[in-house]
Parts: C-alpha cells; structure tokens; sequence
C-alpha cells in the first residue's frame, strides 16, 4: 500500500521534491483537539487566502512553485487547494468541505499526482448520511465507516489552523488515507518571531508528536494572520527540508511582517532545530 507521506518513486533527482512537496500536504475532525480549560473555547473563523512557498534542501534551494489557497463557493461551502511542481514531479490536492461552529465536515477530496511519466490519482466521496467515506485510489477502491471526527488529507491541515486559534495547546486528527483512518497529532512548543521574505511574523510552533525520533517535522503559525502556515521543516536522516512562505494575502490583505519599533536591533530569530 502506498503511503501517503512516503517518497514513492525511486529517481534520486525527484525524490527531494516528493519530499518537500509531501511536505505541505503533510503537515501525515467532531475535531479531537484537546481542551486545556474548563471554559468554552472561542469560535475560530474562516478567512480566503491564497499563499505561495518556496524550498530548500540542507540549505541549497529547489526550484519550483508551491500554492495553496482557501475560498468560499457560492452555495457555501469551502474549498482548499493545494497545486505544487518541483522539479520533475507535480502535485494538485483539493478539499471540499462544509464549515460551522469552528468545525470542519469534508464532502469531497482529490489528489492528483505524477512524475517521470507516473500518474496517480486518489478520491474520496463522504457520504455523512450513510456515514461511508467512499475511497479510491487509481483502479483500488474501499468503504471506510465515517465517525463525526474524520477529514481528509488536507482540510485536517485547516482544521488544525481553526484549532490554533481556539487556544488549545494539543491536537489530534483522524484522516481517511485510502482503506484505513491515520492519526495525527500535535503540540504546541512555543513562539516565536520567525524571519521571512514577508518581513519578520509573530508565530506559534508545533511539533508533529510520532511513536519515535526517525523523523522530526516543526510548524510555524502566523498569528496575526489567522494562522497561516508560515514555515515546515522536516528532518530525517541528517537532512533538513524546510519549506517556507514567500508571499500571501489573507481576507484581501498582503501578509506583511511587524514593523521595526525603531531600534536597530533585530529582535527576529531563525527556526529552531525540532528537539529530539
């Protein structure tokens, strides 16, 4: 079975963009964040954005382009898509899904991707009535059995973005990945005044929790910006991957970095090595 945050092609010269690309399709629900005070939560809002990410490999950059964008149909729901291409490698993901009272319920997802000539493709059909979740990927098909928490592939990564700014500190998505659910998890490690090509960002950091240490993958947030995912570096075998925001606008507004308060001192910091 392939595996979805897996490198699946064997070329050298495509595998750090399946990488880099898995990447931001990673960051590998009822949600199941946990709740850290006995008070209700506030209700996190959706705003459209459209970003672009640029990245780099142990320092060396790779060429290609990253977008991800979120807007709203017009019967009212909600669209998330992500389209990537590094070098010989190509990916499109999409997400459609409903949203009410700070929850994600997805209805539709799907992946496209290829290189060196592979195609593959990958859907999923949520039937919340029948509470079947309808996966397929290239000619193989399944029914998976639907509980309130369960999202997809990528609108869990907005999910997540929604629970951030609930206040919460740790979070856990079920996600349907063809015939079975994964779990992911994550907590919050801190924050931090993260340099960027935006200008420096107020962000939160999270690590993604896994059962060992083989591989390390940090999230950057930005908080002023209803946050944004900003920056992902992901760690395995003596190799940093690290993606990064070049450029975006949120609710119509460019995504700009705080403002010097006039001392010459910059008070930025780089990204934190994930601890082990």
């Amino acid at each position: 079975m392939t595996r979805y945050l897996s490198p699946f092609y064997t070329s050298r010269f495509s595998k750090a963009a399946i990488t880099i690309a898995a990447l931001l399709v990673m960051q590998s629900p009822i949600s199941l964040a946990k709740e850290t005070a006995a008070t209700a939560q506030p209700v996190a809002e959706l705003k459209p954005y459209s970003a672009s990410y640029s990245a780099t490999m142990s320092g060396i950059p790779v060429n290609g382009n990253a977008e991800r964008t979120l807007s709203q149909n017009p019967d009212g729901s909600w669209t998330l898509s992500f389209d990537a291409e590094m070098l010989l490698y190509s990916l499109t993901e999409k997400s459609r899904f409903r949203f009410a009272n700070g929850q994600i319920q997805p209805e539709a997802y799907r992946l496209q991707k290829g290189a060196l000539g592979r195609k593959d493709t990958a859907t999923v059909e949520f039937d919340w009535g029948k509470k079947i979740a309808n996966s397929r990927e290239n000619k193989d098909s399944w029914q998976v059995n639907l509980s309130p928490a369960d999202l997809d592939r990528i609108s869990y990564q907005q999910q997540l973005q929604l629970d951030v700014a609930k206040g919460l500190k740790e979070f856990s998505y079920q996600v349907i990945d063809e015939d079975e659910k994964d779990n992911y998890r994550f907590r919050i490690d801190g924050e931090e005044l993260l340099e960027t090509p935006a200008g420096p960002l107020k962000t939160v950091r999270l690590v993604m929790v896994r059962d060992n240490n083989k591989r390390q993958t940090t999230l950057w947030l930005a908080r002023d910006w209803n946050d944004l995912l900003v920056q992902l570096k992901q760690t395995e075998k003596g190799k940093d991957y690290i993606v990064t925001l070049k450029k975006a606008v949120v609710d119509n507004k460019t995504v700009t970095g705080q403002k010097s308060p006039g001392s010459s001192t910059n008070t930025s910091t780089k990204a934190a090595t994930p601890k082990a």
